[in-house]
Formats: structure tokens, C-alpha cells, sequence
């Protein structure tokens, strides 16, 4: 029950901070993409079904608040391309799970730097921008700034997050 509790408060303030906070310190125009780096820690802290369930919660949060891109004149985010985006990270993140170093908070950082790109590549495939080359540039601009963001993200989640250690079996002794 406290990891529900947990993970919705966290994508409420993630992506308020994300998209309604103007105090982010901002590189030009390229500000950290928070969605992405929640699901990330999400998925490797608890699993594929996890990281998909927040991401899909994230997806309606950033498409119901953020400002629509120049050119478009539908209010919100295009949410078809949030959604898938954001849960195939969380499925994928998830499946890194499995592995050996899916507890280390360097590693989700990894994760977010290749899983912003992605994200904004199929968020293009849904709704191609005016130009690609500023698609590019806030692109490269925004996955290490997001990766870094990951990591304090990653390790403030970890002990809300984390499963329980699963009970040891008792020893039975014959008499």
C-alpha cells in the first residue's frame, strides 16, 4: 500500500516540478525531462508492471499539463506518443531489473540517457515538430541533463521503493 501511495505522489510532484515550476535552472532552452527519469527508477525499483502503470500515469499528468507544442492548437501535450514513450520505458527499465547491476543508482542513470532519446524519438513518430534540427539539439541537450538528474532521483526513491527482502524458509530438523 505504501509503495502506491509513493509512486502517485511522486509522479504528481515530478511532473509538476517538470512542467508548472519555472524556477528549473534551465541549459537555454532544454529542461530536464523528470517523466522519464521517475519511470526509469520506477521500473528498475519495482518492475516492468510497475514502471508501466507510472508510466501511463505519467503520460496523462504531462499531456494534461503541459503547454501544447508551437503548432499545435489542441490543449495538452499529443498524449498517443506520451503514452507509448513513457510505458516502454517502464517496461524496459523493469526488465533491466533482472540484472546484476540494476541496483545502482549510476546505472539508472545510463538508462535515462539512452531511454530520453528514445522517448523522443517515438514522441516524434506521433507528432513530427517543425524542425528537426532543433528536435536534435534539445534532444542531445536534454538526455545527459535528465541522466543526471536520475541518479539523486533514483537514490531518494530507493528505500520508499524497494521491495522487501522475501522471508527465508526455516530450517527443518528432523527429531
Amino acid at each position: 500500500m505504501r509503495y502506491y501511495l509513493v509512486a502517485i505522489v511522486a509522479a504528481f510532484v515530478v511532473v509538476a516540478c517538470q512542467s508548472t515550476w519555472p524556477l528549473w535552472p534551465a541549459i537555454g532552452d532544454c529542461k530536464p525531462n523528470l517523466a522519464i527519469a521517475l519511470v526509469v527508477c520506477v521500473g528498475m525499483l519495482r518492475g516492468p508492471i510497475a514502471g508501466a502503470w507510472i508510466g501511463l500515469l505519467t503520460a496523462l499528468l504531462v499531456s494534461s499539463l503541459e503547454a501544447p507544442p508551437a503548432g499545435y492548437t489542441l490543449s495538452g501535450a499529443p498524449m498517443g506518443g506520451l503514452m507509448v514513450s513513457h510505458i516502454g520505458v517502464g517496461v524496459g527499465a523493469g526488465i533491466v531489473r533482472a540484472n546484476l547491476l540494476a541496483d545502482s543508482p549510476f546505472v539508472a542513470g545510463l538508462i535515462t540517457l539512452g531511454a530520453v532519446p528514445i522517448s523522443n524519438f517515438v514522441e516524434l513518430l506521433f507528432t513530427p515538430p517543425s524542425s528537426l534540427v532543433s528536435w536534435a539539439l534539445l534532444t542531445v541537450c536534454q538526455a545527459p541533463y535528465t541522466a543526471v538528474l536520475a541518479i539523486p532521483l533514483y537514490l531518494l526513491l530507493q528505500p520508499l521503493l524497494r521491495e522487501p527482502p522475501a522471508p527465508l524458509m526455516p530450517i527443518r530438523t528432523r527429531p
